[in-house]
């Protein structure tokens, strides 16, 4: 396996600081997911929802802006999700590793 091209504490600080810059985004982002856009209605053209035209809950709900900020929001606390599912992996098998390396016993010995 290659080594990382970037020093250690470089790649701390970009995942602390994008981790942080992440969270302060979906803070600010979090409570307008559910509401209408700020520039402009949404007017659709499908015959089929005609009965919105003076429901503006209506027009906020099928919205495509806000849509689209709804599955941006859901998709980014996913992956933030992931990225801590991801970096607790990397930590549980770098223990493993230690253990190994010092000549404890390994939960898989310690299983058996």
């Amino acid at each position: 396996m290659p080594a990382p091209a970037r020093p250690l504490p470089t790649i701390v600080e970009d995942v602390a600081g994008e981790a942080l810059a992440l969270a302060s985004r979906l803070h600010d982002a979090h409570p307008l997911q559910w509401e209408a856009p700020q520039l402009g209605s949404y007017r659709s053209t499908d015959p089929a929802l005609d009965g919105l035209s003076k429901d503006p809950t209506g027009h906020t709900a099928v919205d495509p802006r806000r849509l689209a900020l709804r599955v941006a929001v859901v998709a980014a606390e996913l992956r933030l999700e992931e990225s801590v599912s991801a970096m607790k992996a990397a930590r549980a098998e770098l223990d493993e590793a230690l253990r190994r390396w010092q000549g404890e016993p390994t939960l898989a010995r310690e299983a058996a």
